[in-house]
Order: C-alpha cells, then structure tokens, then sequence
C-alpha cells in the first residue's frame, strides 16, 4: 500500500477535508488508531451520503454548547449542594434542558459526520461513537431527574438528580477529550507526545 501523498488521486480526495483530516494517516490511523472514519469502509457515494458528510461538518461547530451547558448544570448544583447564596434549581433546569437538546444535536451530527461505523473502526472513535451516542440520548434521563427532583424533593430524586448529572458531566468531559483527540490527530499528538 503506498503512502505518497503527493498522488494527485489523493490530494484530490482531500480537497474538501477539514483542518483535522490529516491525509498523512492511514486507513489504520482512520479507524482503529487516532483518526475518525471516512463514511464507513466505502466513503460517502450515493448524494444522501454526500449530503449528510456534508451536514456533519458542523458537529465539531455544534458539539462546544452542550458541552458547555452540562458542565456549568454540573457547577451550579455543585453550588446548590453548597448552600450557594444566588444558585437555584430553575438553572441546574435550563442547563441541563438546553443540554440535553444540544446533544441530542450534537449526536446527529456527530453520526453524520462519521458516518456509519467501519468493520475495522476501534479504538478512540469507537469510545467517542458510543459514549456520545449514549449522552445524546441519556442526557434526557438527566432531565427527567431534574424534573423528578423539582416535583417530589425527596430524598431518592436528589440522589438520582446528583448521580445522573455528575456522572453525565464526567462522559461529557471524557468524550470531548476523545473527540478533540480526533480532531488533533490522535491521542499522542493530543498530549503532546507526536512528533
């Protein structure tokens, strides 16, 4: 398998590639090492593959907000649990809400951005896959315990609420780590051991 980049077919097939689609990479590095997968093991073909390539640009732009937005719901029920003058449950509501919905988004895009999985893909992108396919729809059970919480106040509502918001802004945290390694060429570079 050759790796000269400077082949115009190859050059060509990346004339539309964003920042982090390093054409250095191999297909190895694209599904089970650092990078992410071109559209499956085939690339995008039919014009709906193209379209939804396309749509799925934008995942990195979109992806930044519910990030954002669970980790500030995590911070302000922090202050909450701290007696916090000025801190209330109305904004743990709308941050996880707003959330929520960002990440239901986020996920979309993030599956057309990707597109679907390659029979190799492992790795850092299998976890980044799956983790934030898991966010985008746990991130409503989280808004459910907000819910639960504000109806009931008991004390099981506010172990469900805190259980469910920390644990979701730490998969939060870990799978922007694992999405920026993607997007920065893989985890080594990423921590600054690439060369």
């Amino acid at each position: 398998m050759s790796h000269d980049h400077g082949d115009t077919a190859e050059a060509g097939h990346h004339d539309e590639a964003l920042p982090h689609e390093h054409s250095s990479e191999g297909e190895e590095g694209h599904h089970g090492g650092g990078g992410h997968s071109h559209w499956g093991d085939n690339g995008a073909n039919t014009p709906f593959e193209k379209s939804m390539e396309r749509l799925g640009v934008y995942h990195p732009l979109l992806v930044h907000f519910p990030i954002a937005l669970i980790l500030a719901a995590a911070l302000a029920q922090a202050l909450n649990l701290a007696g916090v003058r000025g801190t209330n449950g109305g904004t743990v509501r709308f941050l996880v809400w707003t959330g929520a919905l960002g990440g239901l988004a986020a996920g979309l895009l993030g599956w057309a951005h990707a597109g679907p999985m390659a029979s190799d893909e492992a790795g850092i992108m299998l976890a980044h896959r799956w983790i934030g396919s898991s966010l985008a729809v746990g991130l409503f059970g989280v808004a459910a315990a907000v819910e639960w919480h504000r109806k009931s106040a008991s004390r099981l509502s506010a172990f469900v609420l805190n259980l469910s918001l920390f644990a979701a802004a730490a998969a939060v945290a870990i799978n922007g780590f694992l999405g920026g390694s993607l997007a920065h060429g893989g985890m080594n570079h990423l921590m600054g051991m690439g060369s």
